[in-house]
């Protein structure tokens, strides 16, 4: 990497920090435990950068929004400690326009589109669940915003009939739904980062 460096999206991972380090001619993923930096081996070797995006860690492992040059496309990458494994298939599941991602009752939480609409989606460690069904066929709830409120899981989502409003899922798709249309009618209640999150005990 030459040049000046942004550093973004630090995060903990076994012990050391984990960044996004970018430049005009590269972004990678880089650890520091406090003395050495260490960039993480790129699962796409010198063909293209793995131009990394909101790194978290969900149980044992690393997470990462990142570019596969196989596919090609944007994949949700999972890091073992040794290696990369691309939980999601671009061509099935795009995550191209990453948001942050959020654990919650014990899944990883994100931002899906898979080629007709963009979800909110989940990963238990094994298998894919689509969470949000509304506006199928139109888009999707496009979720984003997600944040931990309470007992649930809250996004700022869209359904076709109002605007980006505020809504909370237990995880399950029967209990996805708008919280309360603010702003009545199809205008927005604010844009996709400037929510007012109630939080439920």
């Amino acid at each position: 990497m030459t040049g000046d460096a942004n550093i973004n999206y630090l995060t903990v991972y076994q012990g050391n920090l984990v960044f996004v380090a970018s430049s005009s001619s590269a972004s990678e993923l880089w650890s520091y435990d406090g003395t050495t930096l260490t960039q993480f081996a790129d699962p796409n070797g010198e063909s293209q950068d793995l131009a990394p995006w909101f790194p978290i860690v969900y149980g044992d492992d690393l997470y990462v929004y990142g570019y596969n040059d196989s596919a090609p496309g944007y994949t949700l990458w999972q890091f073992n400690g040794e290696a990369w494994v691309a939980i999601t298939d671009p061509s099935l599941l795009n995550v191209d326009n990453p948001v942050q991602m959020v654990v919650y009752n014990s899944k990883l939480y994100f931002q899906g589109n898979d080629g007709m609409d963009t979800q909110l989606w989940s990963y238990d460690g094994s298998s894919l669940l689509q969470v949000s069904t509304q506006n199928s066929g139109n888009g999707g709830t496009y979720a984003t915003s997600l944040n931990l409120c309470g007992t649930r899981l809250c996004f700022s989502g869209y359904d076709g009939d109002h605007g980006m409003e505020l809504w909370s899922t237990d995880g399950t798709q029967e209990n996805t739904a708008m919280v309360t249309d603010n702003v009545v009618g199809t205008d927005s209640s604010g844009g996709a980062d400037s929510f007012w999150y109630w939080w439920w005990e």
